[in-house]
Order: structure tokens, then C-alpha cells, then sequence
């Protein structure tokens, strides 16, 4: 299969191969038709008015090498070698094509985030979602942190205790506790104008 997908064919050819069918058999309207919608799924259908074949002709007719090529044929018969129309109907088929569910996706982005990318074989994905991930987790934790510092910094610029003085890490290294003590504490004065 890979040796006649890969035999020289384009997808221009392998559809002229199909309307060379058709013209052969007899055909005096063929449609052509392409999808409309570019997020649908990309087929091509090639419909005609020619003779049409019956079940067995149409097995036989994709047996590779059905007719030699030294049996004489109709005038109007563009083939020659019995391989045109099997190399045309294949030459975009790939048993490995995948088609994924989206449901599946989305239950497996759901039950663990980025597998759901790994299903859909957007591997190139995975870095953005894990990097999403280790982003929101290093915010939280330092974020978590600075509201502990700052909790502890307000507790101690509250109290009374000259020994806790872990606000002093927020200010710059010049900064002394000297330089504190003619401040007037907001919060204190705050709470002697209510009594």
C-alpha cells in the first residue's frame, strides 16, 4: 500500500484518475465536490451519470492488476494498466490516519490536564498546558509565602516586644530601627481616637 501511495501521485492526478473513470464510462455530467466548511472534515466526493458497475464488477475493478494490459479495450477506455483507479482511491488513505473522539479528550483532560492532548496525538501542546500548570502552582506558593511574611510583619509591628522585628526584612538594608521609632503607628492611632 505504501509503495503505490508514494508512486508519484498527487491529489490532483489521483482525482483526474477518478474522472477518467467516470468519462469512461460514459459519463456526460460529472460534479466535483469540496467541502464548504474548512473546519469539517476534508473529502472530496467525485459523483457522475456513467454506467455504474455492479458489486462484482466494482470488486474486481479494485483487484490490483484485474486486466492485463495487453487485452484489447474500448475505444473510449482511458485506462491501461489496472492500477488508476486503486492508486487514486488510496492515494490519501492511511490505515493510521486517526480520528479522535472529542469526548474521549475531554474526560481525559479532565481525569489528568495534557492527556487529553496526548490523545489527540497535539503532543505539541503538552509543553503550554504543563507550563500553565507549574506557572499557577509557583503564583500560588509564592503568593501563599508573601501573605505569610506580611501576616507576620503586621503581627510583630503590632505588638509591643522590641524583639520581634520582622517587618525590618521589607525595608532596604540602609534602613535602620532607629529610623522606626519616630513614626507614628497608624493602626495605634487609629484605635486610640475610638476609645
Amino acid at each position: 500500500m505504501g509503495s503505490l501511495r508514494s508512486m508519484g501521485y498527487t491529489f490532483e492526478s489521483a482525482v483526474a484518475d477518478v474522472i477518467d473513470n467516470s468519462i469512461s464510462a460514459h459519463a456526460s455530467i460529472i460534479k466535483i465536490l469540496f467541502p464548504t466548511n474548512p473546519l469539517d472534515s476534508i473529502a472530496v466526493g467525485i459523483m457522475d451519470n456513467g454506467d455504474g458497475m455492479t458489486d462484482n464488477e466494482l470488486f474486481e475493478a479494485m483487484r490490483y492488476g484485474c486486466m492485463a494490459s495487453e487485452i484489447e479495450r474500448k475505444q473510449d477506455d482511458l485506462g491501461r494498466f489496472g492500477l488508476g483507479m486503486k492508486a487514486a482511491s488510496r492515494k490519501s488513505w492511511r490505515p493510521s490516519d486517526f480520528n479522535p473522539d472529542p469526548m474521549r479528550a475531554v474526560w481525559l483532560s479532565a481525569l489528568f490536564p495534557g492527556l487529553g492532548q496526548i490523545y489527540n496525538h497535539r503532543y505539541w501542546k503538552l509543553p503550554i498546558v504543563v507550563g500553565g500548570y507549574v506557572g499557577l502552582f509557583y503564583a500560588t506558593t509564592w503568593n501563599s509565602r508573601m501573605l505569610s511574611d506580611y501576616q507576620r510583619a503586621y503581627l510583630d509591628i503590632m505588638d509591643s516586644d522590641p524583639g520581634t522585628n520582622s517587618y525590618m526584612d521589607f525595608f532596604s538594608s540602609s534602613y535602620r530601627e532607629e529610623d522606626r521609632q519616630g513614626m507614628v503607628n497608624p493602626c495605634i492611632e487609629a484605635e486610640e481616637r475610638l476609645l
